[in-house]
């Protein structure tokens, strides 16, 4: 099996907006709405965020979005796997990878992650990667990893 990590583009943004609109995504989004291709195309060409597409053996797999915080190199992320993709480990590698190339190619030292504190899966991913809790409310649990 084969893995890279290579910046999204527009050709990707018809498949994401699926991606994005599938129930389980939107279930544990911090927006849970449907959202329309227009809405998707306008925020993939919003510059102030990196978003990465993971592919597996040259097919896309996964989407991770970080939006860089203006005042130090510190972003927090977003991702979701492909629908087809999902249960196969992948997302621990996705993600192992994305914090590597967040360090090393785009010069960021901390990342935050947002999860709904239903979302299991996602809560013991992050505590799986180490990432520290460091604030939560009854809707979610707020995460820190330092690069």
């Amino acid at each position: 099996m084969n893995f890279r990590l290579r910046p999204m583009n527009e050709n990707d943004i018809e498949l994401t907006f699926k991606w994005r609109n599938d129930p389980l995504v939107r279930n544990n989004a911090q927006s849970v709405q449907e959202i329309s291709l227009n809405e998707h195309a306008a925020w993939v060409k919003f510059n102030n965020s990196v978003k990465l597409i993971f592919e597996v053996d040259d097919i896309p797999a996964g989407f991770i979005s970080v939006t860089r915080d203006p005042e130090n190199n510190s972003g927090e992320w977003a991702f979701h796997m492909a629908p087809d993709m999902r249960g196969q480990g992948l997302s621990e590698l996705m993600l192992k990878a994305a914090l590597y190339y967040l360090a090393k190619k785009e010069g960021y030292d901390t990342i935050y992650s947002t999860v709904r504190v239903y979302n299991v899966l996602s809560k013991h991913l992050h505590e799986k990667l180490e990432f520290s809790k460091c604030g939560e409310d009854e809707e979610y649990i707020k995460y820190i990893f330092y690069l």
